[in-house]
């Protein structure tokens, strides 16, 4: 893998820590489908997939905070793209209860974005274990690199500019569940005035599900002050694609806004976890 690129996958893990463990947990009025598990067909058509020569694709979990690991799906990769049937269920020694993600994780947040997030979000139901499963692209039984399904979009105006960044994030549950909750605060990051606002806002059913952890940082012009905005939801976003992690897309804009000053670029690109390990960074 490049070590250069950083992925919302961990931000995700992280953030859902996070919730968990500073929200808490409350029964919800409405009742949820609590039936049999539900399993998930993932189509993919990989963008440049034609580029690569894979013989297989795997959906792995790693386990037990650890590099544990077991294989839950696997099929071929043909013409640029592949068909994964995910289980319906996913074995208990596999899973683990979500409270149990926060210490570990909420340091690898701290990591990735500078600052620790809270999301004041509660959970619907007690008692929730799952895993998180990455699709990585094989070849003759080697591991060759992880494909993600995401979309990056930057904007720029006179007074401003605004990236978004969304990564799908495949997770199974061991029951139905509800994640609701928001937060804001100011903060300085690098010594610029930065807006914080989270949201959650996600159901999880029995079995697999696709959560989308969506960041959104805009930087304004006019006040130089920067607005950070995360969101987990159930809701996909517009534009998502899948990808071979060398064919991420890349912000491209930032580097070249010379309205703004050297620092409040830093800032952006700091409060970002996406941008603090790719090429942009290095143009700053």
């Amino acid at each position: 893998m490049n070590r250069k690129k950083i992925y919302l996958r961990q931000a995700f893990v992280s953030l859902l820590a996070s919730v968990f463990v500073f929200g808490g947990c409350r029964k919800d009025d409405d009742e949820l489908d609590s039936g049999d598990g539900v399993g998930r067909k993932i189509t993919a058509k990989v963008e440049n997939g034609n580029r690569y020569d894979f013989d297989e694709v795997k959906a792995v979990t790693y386990y037990g905070f650890s590099d544990n690991s077991a294989v839950l799906a696997e099929t071929d990769y043909a013409g640029g793209g592949f068909t994964l049937q995910l289980p319906e269920t996913v074995d208990d020694r596999y899973l683990s209860p979500m409270e149990d993600y926060a210490d570990i994780l909420e340091k690898s947040l701290s990591e990735l974005v500078g600052f620790s997030l809270k999301f004041n979000a509660e959970l619907s139901e007690e008692d929730v274990n799952g895993t998180v499963a990455a699709i990585e692209a094989h070849r003759s039984g080697d591991k060759e690199g992880d494909f993600f399904y995401m979309t990056l979009t930057e904007n720029e105006s006179v007074t401003r500019y605004t990236m978004t960044i969304a990564e799908g994030i495949f997770m199974y549950s061991d029951k139905s569940c509800k994640i609701t909750g928001s937060s804001s605060e100011d903060r300085l990051i690098d010594g610029i005035e930065a807006w914080i606002n989270t949201a959650a806002n996600a159901s999880l059913r029995k079995g697999w599900n696709i959560l989308y952890l969506t960041e959104t940082v805009e930087a304004s012009r006019v006040t130089q002050i920067i607005t950070v905005t995360m969101t987990i939801s159930s809701d996909e976003p517009a534009g998502m694609k899948w990808y071979f992690e060398d064919d991420i897309p890349e912000p491209e804009l930032l580097s070249s806004a010379a309205t703004f000053s050297p620092e409040i670029r830093k800032a952006v690109s700091n409060c970002t976890g996406f941008l603090r390990k790719t090429k942009t960074e290095d143009k700053l």
